[in-house]
C-alpha cells in the first residue's frame, strides 16, 4: 500500500510541475521588476525600444533611439535580469548614447562572437538626405 500512496503522490506532483509550466509559457515573468514590465525614459519624448540580445551572466543588453536635446539618438544599455540598469555598462552611467548626421534611427543589434556589437540603422545626414549605417 505504501508504493501505491507514493506512486500516486509522484504522479501528482508531476502532472502539477507539468501544468506549472504551461501555464507559465507566454505569461509575463514577475520577477521582472516585480509586475513583467518595465518601462525605461531617456529622453523627452518618443522612446523605442529596437533589440535584445541575452547574454550568457542573466543580464541583457538593449538597442533603443530616444529624442534627446532636439534630435533622435540610438542608445545601447545593458539590463540585470530584474529590470535595473546596469551602471558600470557603457559610457555615461550605463548606457551609450549615439547621433551620426542630423538624427540616427537604430533598427537591429547584433552581437558578434567576440562579444562585440554591431548596430544597423538609418540616419538623416540632412533633411533631405538619409543613409544607412553600421
Amino acid at each position: 500500500m505504501k508504493k501505491g500512496i507514493t506512486l500516486i503522490a509522484t504522479i501528482t506532483l508531476v502532472i502539477l510541475n507539468i501544468h506549472n509550466a504551461l501555464a507559465q509559457a507566454g505569461s509575463l515573468d514577475m520577477t521582472f521588476n516585480n509586475t513583467g514590465i518595465r518601462l525605461y525614459d531617456f529622453g523627452t519624448q518618443h522612446d523605442a525600444g529596437y533589440g535584445i540580445v541575452p547574454l550568457s551572466d542573466t543580464t541583457a543588453v538593449i538597442l533603443a533611439s530616444s529624442y534627446l536635446n532636439g534630435s533622435t539618438i540610438g542608445v545601447l544599455y545593458r539590463i540585470s535580469e530584474n529590470s535595473d540598469i546596469d551602471s558600470t555598462f557603457g559610457v555615461d552611467n550605463g548606457y551609450t548614447g549615439f547621433q551620426i548626421g542630423t538624427a540616427t534611427y537604430v533598427q537591429k543589434l547584433l552581437q558578434q562572437p567576440d562579444g562585440k556589437y554591431l548596430v544597423a540603422g538609418t540616419v538623416a545626414v540632412t533633411a533631405s538626405n538619409e543613409r544607412f549605417f553600421v
